[in-house]
C-alpha cells in the first residue's frame, strides 16, 4: 500500500514512463538487426546477435554486452520463477488444501484424528515443493521441443478463454451449478489443447463454443436454484443496464 497521494502519483508516474526506458531501447534493437542480419527465420534472435556483435565491437561493449546478457537471462529467470511459483500456489491452495480441509472435516465428524491430519500446514508446504519440483521437471521436454513461446502463449490462450461461460452464466443465470461448470470447463479444455496442439485455425473460438454449449446442457440437466440474494441482485443491478427482474 502506498504510504500517501505523493508516492501513489510517483508510483503512477514510474509506471507511466518505464515502457518508453524499456521499449524504445528494444525498438532500436531490431531496427539494427533487421539491417545488420536480414532474414532471420526466427526474429526473436535479433536481441542475441546484436548483443554478440556489441561484444566483438570492442573492451567497452564487452562489458556493456556481458551486462545485458545478464539481464536477459536474469529477466527469463525471474519469469520461469514467477510461473513455478503460481504453478505451485494453484495446485495446493485451490486443489489439495480444499480437499484436506474436507478430510479433516469428516474426519472431526466421525472422531478420528489421524496423524496426517493435524499437521495441515506442513503438508501444505511440503506438497508446494513437491509440486514445484515436478513442474521444472516437466519444463524440460517441453523446452527441448520445437514449441516456441508464440506457440505456448496460444495454449495459454485455450486454457484461460475456458473461465468465459462461468463467469458469463455464474452472473446472469441461477441455475447454474459447480458440476455444469466443471464439465464445460473440462471440455473446453480438453479441445482447445488438442486443436491449438494441431494448428487448427480458429481453435480456441471452437473449444469456447463447445464450452458454452456443455456447460447450458449440463446446467439444464443438473438444475441448481440458488437462493435470491440481496447481494446477488445488486451486483446485477450495478454490472447491468437495467435492474435484473425479480424471479
Amino acid at each position: 500500500a502506498a504510504s500517501s497521494q505523493s508516492s501513489l502519483r510517483v508510483a503512477n508516474v514510474i509506471l507511466l514512463v518505464a515502457p518508453f526506458l524499456v521499449q524504445v531501447p528494444l525498438l532500436f534493437y531490431g531496427i539494427i538487426g533487421a539491417v545488420h542480419h536480414p532474414g532471420l527465420k526466427n526474429a526473436k534472435e535479433s536481441f542475441t546477435l546484436v548483443v554478440l556483435d556489441i561484444v566483438h565491437e570492442n573492451d567497452f561493449g564487452k562489458i556493456a554486452g556481458s551486462l545485458m546478457m545478464a539481464a536477459s537471462v536474469a529477466a527469463i529467470m525471474s519469469t520461469a520463477d514467477s510461473v513455478l511459483i503460481v504453478v505451485s500456489h494453484i495446485v495446493t491452495l485451490d486443489v489439495v488444501r480444499p480437499f484436506q480441509k474436507a478430510c479433516s472435516k469428516a474426519s472431526s465428524d466421525d472422531g478420528t484424528a489421524p496423524e496426517d491430519l493435524k499437521r495441515p500446514t506442513q503438508r501444505i508446504v511440503w506438497m508446494s515443493r513437491v509440486v514445484t519440483i515436478v513442474a521444472a521437471f516437466l519444463c524440460i521436454p517441453i523446452t527441448l521441443s520445437n514449441f516456441d513461446l508464440s506457440f505456448m502463449i496460444q495454449f495459454q490462450s485455450a486454457i484461460l478463454a475456458q473461465t468465459a461461460p462461468t463467469f458469463v452464466l455464474g452472473l446472469y443465470w441461477r441455475g447454474m451449478s459447480r458440476w455444469s461448470s466443471m464439465a464445460g470447463t473440462l471440455v473446453g479444455v480438453v479441445l482447445g489443447i488438442g486443436l491449438v496442439g494441431n494448428k487448427i485455425q480458429g481453435g480456441i473460438l471452437i473449444s469456447l463454443g463447445a464450452n458454452f454449449v456443455v456447460t447450458l446442457v449440463a446446467a439444464v440437466l443438473i438444475p441448481q436454484k440458488a437462493p435470491v440474494s440481496k447481494e446477488h441482485a445488486g451486483l446485477l443491478e450495478f454490472i447491468t443496464w437495467r435492474p435484473p427482474a425479480a424471479s
